[in-house]
């Protein structure tokens, strides 16, 4: 069951859904634009989800209250029972879930095996500063997923050397967590003068658009991805960019770095699970973070020239090398089939 705000969390999930279906049926479930990613890529029959998730934003912050608002406008009995019915037709034998927690509370009322697939495991990072009632209710939930989950798949590098560290609550239940590394990776190509502008699909155009603009002044050419590309369009793109500006987002960042593109992050003020990604690409030296209220030419200027720098070429050409090494993709699917225990199991996505 895959949360269809934004592209991140369906091309995360459609490798390990490609590699598992060579050995089980697969049965798909989502809503909004990441239904289409599916259609396009061979799964035209998902169950529609019930939407959940969204995230408001003002110029280049994020404005938590209003996002607050919105989810729990939407909040209603129908998410679980839409899951639950969704899990009862097909009767898997295991049910994945990548950012739709109600598919993980429908499995476990039904006893059925789970595994989430996360890159955050802090619930209270959408709602900070608001109230401390709300931070504790939310820390509660975050316990919550993570006691529903029988594994938690982070489809990041494994510590130390993980970028979503900042984001990563373990809950005393270490054992359940498996670091497998990208599952979205991209094959290096021959940079060019092109770089990418990756928004995702989740919009905030404005915050990253006039970015483009200091770039054409610069004499490069951009490619603004902010839904309009296809998988295969933003495989080419990421191959081919001289570096990447991103909103922060963890399938971003982990494609363009397996693609050795270094990442200058922009992260909105305020989105602190993608502020987080932003300081992991930092920290690891594989890019530079950018404030965006701070955004001018010299700024962009001077974090193109320091992601030129050895240190950060280095250092990007190692993860991308491992990242493509390691196959996370074919190893999350392995732990999903020792969740099933045996071959030929169906599973749930």
């Amino acid at each position: 069951m895959i949360n269809g705000v934004g592209f991140g969390h369906v091309y995360r999930t459609l490798p390990i859904i490609k590699a598992l279906a060579k050995r089980h049926k697969i049965t798909t479930s989502t809503f909004g634009k990441a239904a289409e990613v599916l259609e396009e890529n061979g799964y035209p029959d998902s169950y529609k989800l019930h939407p959940f998730g969204d995230v408001v934003a003002q110029g280049a912050k994020v404005n938590i209250k209003q996002s607050l608002f919105e989810n729990v406008k939407q909040l209603s009995p129908g998410l679980i029972t839409r899951a639950s019915e969704i899990i009862s037709d097909c009767r898997p034998d295991v049910v994945v879930v990548d950012g739709y927690l109600f598919g993980l509370f429908a499995a476990k009322m039904l006893g059925k095996k789970t595994v989430n697939i996360a890159n955050c495991t802090k619930v209270w990072y959408v709602f900070p500063k608001i109230s401390s009632i709300i931070e504790k209710g939310s820390d509660m939930l975050s316990r919550g997923i993570i006691e529903s989950s029988d594994a938690v798949i982070v489809p990041d590098f494994a510590p130390p050397f993980i970028f979503s560290h900042n984001n990563i609550e373990y809950f005393g239940a270490e054992r359940k967590f498996h670091f497998v590394g990208p599952t979205f990776t991209i094959k290096e190509k021959k940079k060019g003068r092109r770089p990418i502008i990756g928004m995702g699909g989740s919009g905030h155009r404005e915050s990253l658009e006039p970015i483009a603009e200091i770039l054409e002044k610069m004499g490069y050419s951009p490619i603004i991805a902010d839904g309009n590309l296809s998988d295969e369009e933003i495989r080419e793109a990421t191959a081919h960019a001289p570096f990447a500006i991103t909103h922060g987002g963890h399938t971003t960042i982990m494609s363009s770095i397996s693609a050795n593109t270094p990442v200058i992050p922009i992260p909105l003020k305020g989105y602190t699970e993608r502020m987080n990604n932003a300081l992991g690409v930092q920290n690891n030296g594989c890019g530079v973070v950018i404030n965006p209220e701070l955004v001018d030419t010299d700024t962009v200027q001077i974090a193109i020239q320091k992601i030129k720098t050895q240190y950060i070429r280095e250092n990007t050409a190692l993860f991308a090398s491992t990242a493509h090494s390691i196959k996370g993709h074919i190893k999350a699917g392995e732990i999903i089939e020792n969740v099933g225990k045996r071959k030929g199991d169906s599973s749930t996505f």
